[in-house]
């Protein structure tokens, strides 16, 4: 969880579970010493302990990012559907959905993270970084920051020292009581080159133009599939009921053919009620060589990229033709 102070008040938000993610916002009471839970209204997100990224303060505003991913159980529906952000107000106690975060943002944390009034800072061991602007949303990516001579030392050196002082966007890094490093992410930010983009994907015409113009292209070979099924129906006919009369795993055959997701694919192996992602993704892939080792089964597993989101892998089920 990350702790904060608001109005004189410390506040807290976030937690982990065994299987869950926490996001309720807590404040310590001074007077009871106990934390008191603080009432969220309109939306709360509802997260997987997957889905949370980091969260960041400023003025009275809240800020969690929450991205997309498999649940533990997939047996469960993931609530989060992309990478999203959202918005606490703490006067208010309001949630807002800010909206659908740019794919240009990374997913992962950086192996260092400098965080000051205004800006956020994250970069890899290769010195790649990202820097966030708090108070517009715009962020840089991809900045190369081992080419700033001058701060680079300084940043990869202060990130191993146990005590920050915040002072603005100048953050102050002690070794115990000494002052050894000052890094002033504003400073940072007008040095590095590259142009700023929008946390937010904003909403934009172009968006449904693209949705119009897949629907029509799924129309369109559609048609066309559904006109070459006409022209050969008693060869597929043949061939899939050959599959379903000899081969095994009868939970795959109304799936030949077509492309599905890791959920369903696991249903249909049998695996979707293991409880450690590990064992699942190492029985699903022996599973998957058993299958196309196999000639007798009639098909393929091939994984395959999807098509909206090249980083989630889906699996298409190819019918091999028997000799």
């Amino acid at each position: 969880s990350i702790k904060f102070v608001y109005h004189h008040e410390i506040h807290s938000y976030g937690g982990y579970g065994y299987w869950n993610f926490y996001g309720d916002v807590t404040r310590f009471d001074q007077v009871t010493n106990e934390w008191v839970l603080v009432p969220g209204l309109q939306g709360k997100p509802t997260v997987d302990a997957t889905n949370f990224r980091f969260c960041f303060i400023y003025d009275s505003l809240l800020y969690a990012y929450f991205q997309w991913s498999w649940p533990y159980r997939t047996n469960r529906n993931n609530p989060i559907k992309e990478d999203v952000l959202y918005s606490y107000n703490l006067n208010t106690n309001r949630w807002k959905l800010e909206g659908d975060v740019s794919n240009h943002f990374p997913r992962q944390l950086g192996d260092a993270h400098y965080e000051s009034t205004n800006y956020i800072l994250e970069f890899n061991k290769e010195g790649i970084g990202i820097l966030l602007d708090k108070r517009s949303l715009q962020f840089k990516y991809n900045l190369p920051l081992y080419r700033l001579s001058a701060r680079y030392p300084e940043l990869v050196a202060g990130n191993t020292l146990p005590c920050r002082q915040v002072r603005n966007d100048s953050i102050c890094l002690y070794d115990t009581s000494r002052l050894r490093v000052v890094v002033n992410l504003k400073e940072i930010d007008q040095a590095a080159s590259g142009t700023s983009e929008p946390l937010i994907l904003p909403p934009s015409w172009e968006a449904y133009a693209i949705g119009l113009g897949g629907l029509a292209l799924l129309l369109t070979g559609a048609g066309i599939f559904y006109l070459r099924k006409r022209k050969s129906p008693q060869v597929m006919n043949d061939s899939a009921g050959r599959i379903h009369e000899e081969s095994s795993w009868p939970e795959l055959h109304p799936y030949i053919g077509q492309t599905i997701v890791q959920q369903v694919l696991d249903e249909c192996l049998g695996i979707q009620e293991v409880a450690s992602s590990n064992i699942q993704r190492n029985k699903r892939s022996a599973l998957i060589k058993q299958i196309n080792e196999d000639d007798a089964t009639g098909f393929h597993i091939e994984r395959v990229r999807n098509a909206e989101d090249s980083r989630i892998y889906d699996y298409h089920i190819r019918f091999i033709p028997k000799n």
